[in-house]
């Protein structure tokens, strides 16, 4: 009975105090070290913080270790959820990373993790791997000996190049093909509050295979920021977004 009451208890405190936030950076082509971005940070359930401090503090500083804040431009709480905290600013990336991290931060004396929601980070001298480079050296001298071996190189690298062009091609195109399915059963799936949450959540990513400033694809967008943070949404509300998707012709031609 004690453990009982002990783990109620326990998913009670999570409950109440545990807090959930984003870093989303709004701008999906590679992100390269010393490139400044524009973020939003969000950060719910969250209240009692005075926004005109906490702005004044992130101005000038490191930020979650791999970034630099340049410029707060807004800090507010959201209109939709006044337990949201919404914040815009331009981001320096200092240190790149391989993968989306999980970043611990520390607000109002709360530790909140933070999801990194953007587009991959390079260092600022990294090299394009993978490149093939063939160099064939003729010694003038030795030219009649040389013309066997010359020519044998020479029919290689033509085989190993329209070799690697057919391979890339194909690769590509099945990337490519991939990328659009998974992208239409993003689209095609729409049945929950959790599946618009994801479009808005993951646009970075189809935003490079269909235009984020499409009339039709920022309705969409806005519709749905409009209503994910709210305590409860209904079906009317995602009715609504089913049906800008089932209209919309840049998902159509996807």
């Amino acid at each position: 009975m004690r453990l009982y009451v002990f783990a109620l208890i326990t998913i009670f405190s999570l409950q109440a105090f545990g807090l959930s936030g984003n870093l989303e950076i709004l701008e999906s082509s590679i992100w390269k070290e010393g490139d400044t971005r524009t973020g939003r940070l969000t950060i719910w359930p969250l209240t009692g913080v005075n926004v005109k401090e906490y702005k004044n503090s992130l101005e000038e500083k490191e930020f979650l270790k791999y970034f630099f804040v340049s410029k707060v431009k807004s800090a507010k709480y959201s209109k939709n959820n006044p337990e949201a905290l919404v914040v815009e600013f331009d981001l320096t990336l200092t240190s790149a990373f391989k993968s989306s991290p999980v970043l611990r931060y520390q607000i109002a004396g709360r530790v909140v993790y933070i999801q990194y929601i953007g587009p991959s980070t390079i260092p600022e001298k990294e090299q394009l791997q993978n490149v093939f480079v063939f160099e064939n050296e003729l010694d003038t001298k030795n030219l009649n000996s040389s013309v066997l071996i010359g020519a044998s190189l020479f029919i290689l690298c033509i085989l190993m190049y329209f070799a690697i062009i057919f391979y890339r091609k194909k690769k590509i195109k099945k990337e490519k093909l991939e990328i659009k399915n998974k992208v239409l059963s993003c689209f095609t799936k729409v049945e929950t509050r959790k599946d618009i949450e994801e479009i808005y959540k993951n646009r970075a990513e189809w935003g490079s295979y269909i235009e984020l400033k499409a009339p039709s694809i920022k309705e969409i967008l806005n519709t749905i920021n409009e209503i994910q943070y709210k305590p409860f949404v209904s079906e009317a509300e995602i009715d609504k977004v089913k049906n800008l998707i089932q209209e919309c012709e840049e998902i159509k031609n996807a």
